[in-house]
């Protein structure tokens, strides 16, 4: 999965990366249990701060899009599949 950021868009980065990993998720382009970027490999190759990946991450699994465990990021099974 190819994420793509603009910092001239109006939209807010950690908006941009929830909404297209949301899209991912929802289209089936990741699928369910399929493991995301850690937050510094995603942060790293968007030349972005760690904290904004974080905030992004823990609002889409606050929604249930993503599951966090210990040391890794998943997508939810239960979003992936009732879309």
């Amino acid at each position: 999965m190819k994420l793509i950021i603009s910092s001239v868009s109006g939209e807010p980065i950690y908006e941009q990366i929830k909404r297209q990993i949301r899209e991912a998720v929802l289209n089936g382009e990741l699928k369910s249990g399929e493991a995301l970027p850690s937050l510094r490999k995603l942060a790293r190759e968007l030349r972005i701060s760690v904290l904004t990946v974080t905030r992004a991450y823990n609002e889409l699994a606050d929604e249930g899009i993503i599951v966090n465990v210990q040391g890794k990021v998943r997508s939810s099974p239960r979003k992936a599949t009732n879309g």
